[in-house]
């Protein structure tokens, strides 16, 4: 007998639920035998591609297994490599790290941590100096100063040293070490390598000391500073007496900021009439210091022109407020400050 058209609808219907039955029991079996997914699995099946990255760069730095990082889409592949090799301590794996000056701080960042300055052998060209300077610095290494290529930042390296050693020491004798050039740039780097070791406390002295040196018309060395810094941290003007006649007042002005908390600025100002030749000076950058620390823009308008000028430079700079610079007459000075604040 012919079957209906019914019946092979029936039979049909039948055989789909009994397909479905055996995908549901296999399943089962599947769920019951294997694992849900490994970490990985799991991480790489979120749709959303800013939650998959995210939770593939979690795993990959707890894990410390970089293998989660290759299937992050973007530039966040390369912090992804980076973070395990900083992670692991493992400068190897900087090499996925990106654009040279990726892998560069990658490198440094794992020397730094490890205090391994043979690391920075391995620094792409170029980059090399700068993380011997920082692994000498941190380790208070003439050593490591030593391997750095370039000259000048070679020598900066060791007049950094000699600050930070006379500094923590109180030991002016040491500062006889130090650089006397009075080349800007040259200073620029002693400073910059001097401000990473001074604790938060001292980086007040250090600032300021470094905006009284590029000041318009001055000529300080490292040589000059170092005595500065001593006898800031020594509180007196003994350590004063090493440094040349053309410091003789930064260094006493330093000597005297110590104490600026017990005494005001009348009194500071009494004791730079003591310098003779050199009185003028001091008391600028007393009023200087002082027209910072009090906001004080009257003070900034007493001063010589070009200091003027850096003492509202210094204000917008200090408290983050561009009005500052609109003190500033000179429209190149006016643009420079505004400038620096972003506007």
């Amino acid at each position: 007998m012919q079957k209906t058209s019914e019946e092979g609808n029936e039979q049909s219907r039948l055989k789909f639920y009994a397909i479905i039955v055996l995908i549901i029991a296999a399943l089962a079996v599947a769920v019951s035998v294997f694992p849900k997914g490994t970490a990985l699995q799991q991480c790489t099946s979120i749709i959303i591609t800013q939650n998959r990255d995210s939770c593939l760069y979690t795993l990959a730095v707890s894990t410390g297994n970089n293998t989660a990082c290759s299937q992050i889409q973007g530039q966040s592949q390369g912090s992804c490599y980076s973070a395990v090799a900083v992670a692991t301590r493992n400068a190897s794996m900087c090499s996925n790290s990106g654009s040279n000056q990726s892998v560069s701080g990658c490198i440094i960042a794992v020397a730094n941590y490890t205090s391994n300055p043979n690391l920075c052998a391995s620094v792409p060209k170029g980059y090399a100096d700068g993380c011997y300077s920082e692994l000498a610095v941190k380790m208070g290494s003439f050593g490591t100063c030593a391997m750095i290529a370039n000259g000048t930042i070679r020598a900066a390296c060791s007049s950094a040293l000699d600050i930070n050693t006379a500094f923590s020491s109180i030991n002016a004798s040491i500062c006889k070490n130090a650089s006397a050039s009075a080349d800007r740039t040259f200073l620029s780097y002693v400073f910059n390598m001097t401000r990473k070791v001074f604790d938060s406390p001292n980086q007040t002295v250090l600032t300021e000391l470094s905006s009284i040196a590029f000041l318009p018309g001055q000529n300080y060395s490292a040589h000059d500073l170092c005595y500065a810094a001593v006898a800031y941290r020594a509180g007196t003007t003994s350590p004063c007496i090493g440094a040349g006649q053309s410091a003789q007042a930064l260094c006493t002005y330093a000597a005297q900021n110590y104490t600026s908390q017990s005494l005001n600025y009348t009194q500071l100002l009494s004791s730079c009439k003591a310098l003779q030749k050199y009185s003028t000076q001091c008391t600028q950058y007393v009023l200087l210091s002082e027209a910072i620390n009090t906001k004080n823009t009257t003070i900034c308008a007493s001063l010589p022109q070009q200091m003027s000028w850096s003492c509202y430079d210094s204000l917008a700079s200090t408290y983050k407020n561009a009005t500052y610079c609109g003190y500033i007459t000179n429209s190149s000075a006016n643009s420079d400050c505004l400038l620096q604040e972003g506007q």
